[in-house]
């Protein structure tokens, strides 16, 4: 469901879209700096669906979740900032996150989608 209709059916998420655009810069500026053998991991999936800004969503997975997990907090790196709250990456994962709020839905962006990262285990 794209992030429009999302936040439609989940009012309280409607926020989030006036930030959709600034996220996905920062994920393209960010992907266009990973080092070659992480790209290169990655290369098929995001030519395969085109533009970021295209696949960025609202996921229900919150930050505090992802930095919950054992797998997934020890490669978190904050890379850039909007509004004053970070934007991480999960090296090798290729999850990008942003949000307002840490405990609640999310923008994000998965490089590997619609296949789901490498080490996915949050359900």
């Amino acid at each position: 469901m794209n992030p429009e209709e999302y936040a439609y059916k989940n009012p309280s998420c409607m926020s989030l879209l006036s930030f959709k655009d600034m996220f996905a810069e920062v994920v393209e500026q960010h992907v266009l700096s990973l080092p070659e053998e992480e790209r290169f991991q990655f290369e098929s999936c995001t030519q395969r669906y085109g533009k970021i800004s295209d696949m960025v969503c609202i996921d229900e997975v919150s930050i505090s979740d992802m930095l919950g997990s054992p797998f997934y907090q020890p490669r978190a790196a904050v890379i850039d900032y909007i509004d004053f709250k970070p934007v991480f990456y999960y090296t090798g994962a290729g999850i990008y996150q942003w949000s307002d709020t840490l405990d609640k839905e999310c923008l994000s962006y998965w490089i590997s989608y619609p296949d789901l990262p490498p080490g996915w285990e949050i359900n």
